[in-house]
Parts: C-alpha cells; structure tokens; sequence
C-alpha cells in the first residue's frame, strides 16, 4: 500500500509547474524543505486577491494555511504578518466555518494566538454543519479542528473533531466507500479530494484513540485513492499532505486518547453489511436522497429531478437542518430523542435507526419553485423500501425521481442495456436490474407506470453513474413507492 505522500509524489512527477503552489508543495514533499524566495512570492501573490467575493476569501485561507504549514514544518524565517492583517481587515471569513478554522490554524502555526481578542471564536456546540457542506469539506473541518485541538492542548476541541469523523464514518459503506454524492451538487464533486481528506482525518482519529477501526478506514481510503490511478496534480487539495505532517510532527506528544462513541444523527440513516451498504438524507443542497452500493454496482444516488432530465441543476433537494425554526419537526426516526438539535442524537451504533420517515425540499426550479416531497424509507431483511409523496401533484412530464446507477448492464424486462449506447428504454415499468460481474442491484416498482433508462457516459459526470433510471411523477401518479436490492 502506497503512503498519501508518495501518492502526492507520484502525481506530481507528471505536472509541468506552471502554478506555483504546487512546485512548492512538490518541492517540500520530496526534499522537506521550503525555498524562502518562493515563499515570498506566493506571500504576494496571495497578497494579490482583492476578497470581493465569497470565492476570493475562501482561496485567500487555502493559499495562506498552506504557507502557514509549510513555514511551520520547515522551519523557514518569512513574515507572514501581512496576510494576517488583510485578513483581519477583511473579516468575509466569519461567514465560513472552514476560513474561520483556517484563520485558527494560521495563527496559532505563526505564534500569533497571544492576541486572542483578534481571533475569531470557535463554534463548540457545532458538530457538523447541518448539510451545508459537503462530505469533503466536512472531514477538513473534522481534520482542522483536530490539529488545532493538539496544538492547543484543548481535549474538548479534539473530541469534537472526534464526533464529526464518527459521523463521517457512518456515511462510509460496507467496503468503507464514501456515499460521496450526498450533501454534493453534481459540479462540485471530487472522490479523489474525498478519499485523501477522509484518509488524513482517520490517521488523526487513529492518533487520538488508538482504536482499529480509524486505522482500517485510513487505509482503505489508500485503496480506493490508488485504484484512480493518477490524477492531474490540480484534482488533488495541496494542503492534505501538508497537514498530514503536521499531524506526524505532533503525534502522539499531546495524545489526550479521546474515547470515541458512534453519534447517529436523526437525519442520516445509514447501514453497512457484509455485501452492501446504503445511505439516506433529509438534508442538501442540488443534492440526492441516498444511495445503494454492492461490490460492483451501485445506485450512487438519488432523488427528484425535475423537466429536462439531464440538467443537474434542477436534481435533488435542498434542506439545512441548522437554518429553519422547525428544526424538521416533521422527521421521524428511531433515532429522535429530541426537537433535532446536535446534543439530541447520541445513540451506539447497534441501536442504528431501521427506519427514516420526513419531508424535505425539491432543489427549486422554474417548474416547481416550491415544492415538497415525502420520504418514508424502511428496511425488510435486505431489502430497502422507499414510498415517496408530492406535497402537490406535477404536469406530465415535469417532475420524476431519478436512479443514477454505476453498473456493466441494465435490464428492463428482457430488453438489455449497455452503457455510452445510444439504446434507451422508455415504457411500461417492469422488474430493473443493474448488473457487475456477479452483483446485481433489483428496483422493483409497487405500481405499473412509466418509466425511462438511459444509458450515460460515466466519467465525471452525473457524480460517475452511467446509467440514469427515471421514474414520472404525474397529477395522477402524486406518489411513488420501490424496493431495492
């Protein structure tokens, strides 16, 4: 099993440096030290972004974390002051848990955390962002607290960084493969960035507890980074390796050996068994209701998609558990102990939840800004069962619930399907059954109705799938129900 630096490494080798942030990564990962006069450049260049918009800043902290880490390790003498001015003059970050967790790490790995009334304050009550992040913006959240919490000392910091990679453990599947479409819009999906953030998040956890299961999870990420092959250095974060070392040069001296219990989040129903695993949500943003995964094949997600099919930006749901005052009042779950709130779903992971039931928001479209749908999902053996429910009943044509599928072959029926062929079915529903090598995945339909499966690229797009099963919602279809698998 390769090492993430010599993963780094050996992407790197393929880049022509013409972005030089990543000859000064490379450099450092290959040599372990760090060229001041490049140091000073980047410092400019950084200096450069004018922070007018939300995408500057976020870009400002990434550039001046990295700089921060590779000034720490390396031990090289420049200012960074002025970063750290601008960035107090321009305080965009307090809208952003990651710039804030950032601007943290950068001052405290600058010395400058004696000035405590500059800084800005750490959320403590939050564990996880509600679904406003992605799952990979989630685990460098974990990832940031974590080390702040081992240069501070702070025990409470490091436990809550604990907490939020339980929860990214529990959006893992039984081959410990992420359900990395859920919280993520199609356009910002990225397992590479997944896979590698989730692997430096479990080495801390591994750190932290000495438990197996953080070990075994860090090095099944490995497995899943390598089998991409090699990527272009620009799909890969800088900063991973960067606060991987960080975490090397700290553990295990300010180890506090947190002890770690499973936080199941009302929210999230999710199971891991010995050949599949599955996961659902009431909350995102452009983003699916769940997926199924089985060795080979997998539905990687789903959800509504409202007229054309195709258009990602008109797919899924969008619903924050942390932004609305009923603080989804409507969701049941075996997991409720409370009104929804972080402190109110502690549960051990073999009292996992057996059923999900709730309404959430359709990501708005022009063809329905509005509207709701009804989730009631529950599990039977190995079966999962789904009944969906409009809150108001769409035109033909206009809304359906969508499978996308990663698999060799699909049938409908007895019509048999191959990916990236221009031969689609649309019909009478019947038996679906996606197949890989000796999985298949079954959708079976409770009522006759129409349906369409078309065969996709794969790829980048569609978050991998290539194949897309659409289900139609109609003024006389308002409901829809469906097993899987």
């Amino acid at each position: 099993m390769i090492s993430l630096f010599s993963y780094y490494q050996k992407c790197f080798r393929q880049a022509d440096f013409t972005y030089p942030w990543h000859e000064a990564v490379f450099y450092y990962l290959f040599s372990g030290k760090f060229d001041p006069e490049k140091g000073r450049m980047l410092k400019e260049n950084t200096l450069s972004l004018d922070l007018r918009e939300s995408s500057d800043y976020v870009l400002f902290f990434q550039r001046f974390l990295t700089l921060s880490c590779l000034s720490f390790l390396t031990q090289t003498s420049f200012s960074l002051e002025p970063l750290f001015q601008k960035a107090l003059t321009h305080p965009y970050w307090q809208g952003s848990s990651l710039c804030s967790l950032s601007f943290q790490l950068c001052a405290h790995l600058g010395a400058w955390h004696q000035r405590e009334e500059a800084m800005p304050s750490l959320e403590q009550d939050k564990i996880w962002s509600g679904g406003e992040l992605t799952l990979q913006e989630e685990a460098e959240s974990a990832l940031l607290k974590g080390c702040l919490g081992l240069l501070k000392e702070d025990s409470e910091l490091q436990e809550r960084a604990l907490l939020q990679a339980e929860w990214m453990l529990s959006l893992l599947d039984h081959e410990h493969f992420p359900f990395f479409s859920l919280f993520c819009a199609e356009e910002s999906c990225a397992p590479l960035s997944l896979f590698a953030a989730n692997h430096v998040l479990f080495c801390l956890c591994d750190s932290l507890t000495k438990e197996e299961k953080w070990h075994l999870a860090s090095i099944r990420q490995l497995h899943h980074l390598e089998k991409c092959g090699t990527p272009a250095p620009s799909d890969l974060p800088l900063i991973l390796p960067l606060l991987l070392a960080l975490l090397k040069r700290l553990d295990p001296g300010l180890s506090f050996c947190v002890e770690s219990s499973f936080l199941a989040s009302p929210f999230i129903f999710s199971r891991q068994r010995q050949a599949s695993g599955f996961a659902l949500t009431l909350l995102g943003k452009n983003s699916g209701l769940g997926a199924f995964h089985k060795k080979g094949v997998k539905i990687v997600n789903c959800g509504p998609w409202a007229a054309p099919l195709g258009e990602c930006r008109n797919f899924g749901i969008r619903r924050l558990a942390f932004r609305e005052k009923e603080l989804f009042f409507s969701l049941k779950s075996d997991l409720m102990q409370g009104a929804g709130s972080p402190k109110d779903f502690a549960s051990p992971l073999e009292s996992a939840s057996s059923s999900l039931e709730g309404w959430t928001r359709l990501q708005p479209t022009p063809s329905f800004v509005d509207g709701w749908i009804h989730l009631k999902a529950r599990e039977d053996k190995e079966r999962l069962n789904l009944d969906l429910t409009l809150s108001s009943s769409p035109d033909a044509g206009v809304l359906f619930f969508a499978f996308l599928v990663q698999a060799k072959e699909a049938q409908v029926g007895r019509h048999r399907f191959l990916p990236a062929t221009m031969r689609h079915y649309l019909g009478e529903s019947a038996l679906i059954t996606f197949f890989a090598q000796e999985e298949k995945i079954e959708i079976a339909l409770s009522k006759k109705g129409e349906i369409e499966l078309i065969p996709l690229g794969g790829g980048r797009h569609f978050w991998g799938a290539n194949f897309l099963l659409a289900l139609a919602f109609s003024s006389s279809r308002p409901s829809l129900s469906c097993s899987i698998c």
